[in-house]
């Protein structure tokens, strides 16, 4: 397995309802969590519905859990920095991809969890 970066988490939920938790991008991918060593878990649960205009997905995670391939998240602490600092977190890219065209529609957002 090539370089991974160190703070590097992916939470996907997909409109078939496929979820996914994932670590470790490595500037091509990111890794299943219950394929590293030791195994982590996939603690992501959501879905997506379709009203016929829009598509509306909702998904949760644990803020920290436990399994050593998630971020902790902290409250008080803002995260989605471009420069990444501990007191700042990390970046936070929010994403969907449309399969039928092959396109990816992403966004770097900022969040701070209220204390």
């Amino acid at each position: 397995m090539p370089s991974l970066r160190l703070h590097s988490d992916l939470a996907y939920v997909s409109f078939g309802g496929l979820v996914w938790d994932a670590y470790g991008w490595d500037e091509v991918t990111f890794y299943d969590v219950s394929l590293a060593s030791p195994p982590g878990q996939n603690n992501v649960e959501g879905a997506g519905s379709h009203d016929g205009t829009y598509y509306w997905f909702e998904f949760r995670k644990a803020l920290d859990s436990g399994d050593g391939c998630d971020w902790s998240l902290s409250p008080g602490v803002s995260f989605g920095s471009r420069d990444w600092s501990p007191e700042l977190g990390g970046d936070l890219l929010a994403g969907l991809w449309d399969n039928s065209i092959g396109a990816a529609y992403q966004q770097y957002i900022r969040i701070r969890l209220s204390a």
